[in-house]
């Protein structure tokens, strides 16, 4: 038999995020992201990268039999 509890169970209200919200999430424009990306990434930095790679890189494993 059901016994009735007197509880109801409540709602919760969404957090619906603000519209500053919102808006600090959207994309950059893609000249400011190539702007920054050639500004972070340039050339001499790739090479040191490279160069410190091939440091790293270690001879071809020997064939056994």
């Amino acid at each position: 038999m059901y016994e009735p509890t007197g509880t109801t169970i409540a709602t919760i209200e969404p957090e619906v995020p603000t519209k500053a919200a919102t808006e600090s999430l959207r994309a950059m424009p893609i000249e400011t992201l190539l702007e920054e990306f050639h500004e972070n990434n340039s050339y001499e930095s790739f090479a040191t990268k490279e160069s410190k790679l091939q440091q790293l890189t270690r001879s071809p494993l020997s064939q056994v039999n």
